[in-house]
């Protein structure tokens, strides 16, 4: 009976995880793998906070506004067996949000962001990729790796291609 209630109560948290939309994939981890960010732990001031830069990802192709491009901060915790990453950046003008779930060995990334004033977007994802230097995420823990996204901007944009590549590093709260 135990093993039964087990079965079902994981088959209920990965509908759940999948169920928001994305496809869910496979984790890869390269333990040997250092994944070096720009200006890593660098110090600068974001809305009035003095944060160290822990991730380097960056829409590669943000036209003539490079300096909106950038996501810089990234944060972590376990809710479950679900670690969430969120990565974040941006300016005065645009607030970007990236978040990583990975439960087990699959993982889904959502990505959004929200220009001053502006509607919110909607974008599709056409693909993506995470690789974490461990599958290791107990509390206190570094967590390093590297992440890209692909996709489409269905509404409230002013491009429609979306391409994100970078680096992050995190410590597991």
């Amino acid at each position: 009976m135990k093993c039964i209630f087990g079965i079902l109560t994981f088959s209920m948290l990965l509908i759940s995880f999948v169920s928001e939309g994305q496809p869910d994939r496979l984790l890869q981890v390269r333990e040997k793998d250092h994944y070096k960010i720009l200006k890593e732990d660098s110090v600068v001031d974001y809305f009035g906070d003095k944060l160290p830069i822990s991730s380097d990802l960056k829409l590669t192709d943000f036209g003539k506004y490079p300096n909106f491009s950038e996501l810089r901060f990234c944060n972590s915790r376990k809710s479950g067996d679900t670690l969430v990453l969120t990565i974040t950046g941006g300016n005065e003008a645009i607030d970007h949000h990236y978040e990583i779930k990975v439960f087990h060995s699959r993982f889904v990334i959502k990505y959004s962001f929200q220009t001053s004033g502006g509607e919110p977007t909607e974008i599709r994802q056409d693909s993506c990729s995470l690789v974490l230097d461990s599958s290791d995420f107990r509390k206190g823990k570094i967590i390093r790796g590297h992440t890209e996204f692909r996709g489409k901007c269905l509404k409230g944009c002013y491009k429609t291609d979306i391409h994100i590549v970078g680096n992050f590093k995190t410590i597991i709260n």
